[in-house]
């Protein structure tokens, strides 16, 4: 078994831990979670963008540390990156294209400093995450997955995925059906100073059941890393269990993450025999559990969730702002809190995190599309970000680092 920071455990005991584990993790018929305000307020944060830079980049990083924000222009293909507290750019830097020294597909950045970004590359079967330096030019690259070796491939869900602690890079996987039995895990752990590479924490036996086009289509896992404690969250979209690996032995924690609000869906759906509107019904008539993020600030773990729409198979299709949740109202999205522990914290009422949202020594910031500061700007100019609390002041207090 793999173990990150110079630590060694025995296959044999990790076994026994896991087993353990496993058996005393206790599936709750649903968690009670205290619900918490969700409180905009009026502070924000501007970057200007340049002529060549629109205010959507799907591509992007926050470094919580060195308090950085960046992303990728896929038309211009340059690195932006800005530091809070200020509005213009502290460095642009060009990504060439074209092989052998160009990176033509890039997925994902993680700026670990300004002279040190790692970017994901990936084509059909294939990831490579390349480093380069502050002008663009690879420092070094590592062969992460190959589909042709048995490989799984990368999860596309969880948003802002690749991430590193130094000397490793994690990301959440997939199995597809090319992949070997003993491959199919949910998180692999890359060692960049020795290039070993681990694949951990199997797939939860719910992702097996129904067809298997049923798990490549919404069976989505999401994570998230803890670099205080030293471990990494692994969820899915589709089973409440939460998995907790410890990155110094290797030992397994699971917990039950259910709730009485999101009530998840069976594995029916089977989009080869299934028409294009039925099976939207199924993906937007039902709830699933999706992003994970970890605010360093707090210390805490947050779980979003999605609230399936009310169908009505003979009435006009349902949207957000016209229709009602399964649960009788018109609340879509939850966000779930657990401590260090997988204790729950409290819930969240419309809060996600399907788009940029920075989790900064001066609280939480979410990308947003309208400014109501002081200062007269026009919103096209700039990417705006607001302030959101989403704690009781008490709890900020105490659980503040």
């Amino acid at each position: 078994m793999f173990s990150l920071l110079n630590s060694k455990i025995s296959a044999s005991l990790l076994v026994i831990i896991i087993f353990i584990v496993a058996c005393n993790s206790s599936k709750n018929e649903a968690l009670e979670f205290q619900e918490f305000e969700l409180k905009k307020l009026e502070e924000y944060q501007l970057f200007k963008l340049d002529d060549e830079t629109g205010f959507v980049n799907k591509i992007w990083d926050f470094n919580y540390h060195r308090n950085y924000y960046s992303f990728f222009n896929d038309l211009n293909r340059k690195i932006y990156i800005y530091e809070m507290g200020d509005t213009s750019i502290v460095k642009s830097i060009d990504i060439p294209h074209d092989r052998p020294n160009g990176i033509p597909q890039l997925k994902q950045l993680h700026l670990h400093s300004l002279d040190s970004i790692f970017v994901l590359s990936a084509v059909p079967g294939q990831a490579q995450v390349h480093l380069i330096n502050d002008e663009g030019k690879k420092i070094n690259s590592f062969q992460l997955t190959d589909s042709r070796n048995g490989d799984p491939v990368l999860s596309v869900y969880q948003i802002n995925d690749l991430t590193f602690h130094d000397p490793y890079l994690f990301l959440i996987t997939l199995p597809s059906v090319n992949t070997i039995s003993e491959s199919k895990k949910s998180l692999l752990v890359y060692n960049i100073e020795t290039n070993e590479r681990e694949l951990l924490i199997d797939m939860p036996k719910s992702y097996f059941t129904g067809d298997l086009s049923f798990s490549q289509n919404t069976g989505a896992t999401y994570g998230a890393l803890n670099p205080k404690n030293k471990e990494f969250l692994i969820g899915y979209g589709y089973d409440s269990e939460l998995v907790l690996i410890n990155l110094e032995d290797g030992s397994l924690r699971k917990a039950d993450g259910s709730s009485k609000l999101v009530n998840l869906p069976k594995p029916t759906f089977d989009p080869k025999n299934t028409g294009a509107l039925e099976g939207r019904h199924y993906i937007y008539g039902n709830s699933w559990f999706h992003q994970i993020q970890f605010d360093p600030k707090y210390n805490l773990y947050l779980r979003s969730a999605t609230i399936g729409m009310d169908y009505d198979p003979k009435g006009t299709e349902p949207t957000f702002q016209n229709g009602t949740s399964v649960n009788g109202d018109k609340t879509f999205f939850h966000t779930f809190l657990f401590d260090e522990n997988l204790k729950p914290v409290g819930r969240v009422s419309d809060l996600e995190f399907f788009g940029t949202a920075l989790f900064t020594k001066d609280g939480t910031y979410k990308q947003v599309g309208s400014y109501k500061g002081e200062e007269t700007i026009d919103p096209e100019d700039y990417i705006i970000f607001q302030k959101f609390q989403y704690l009781p002041d008490s709890i900020m207090q105490a659980r503040e680092n």
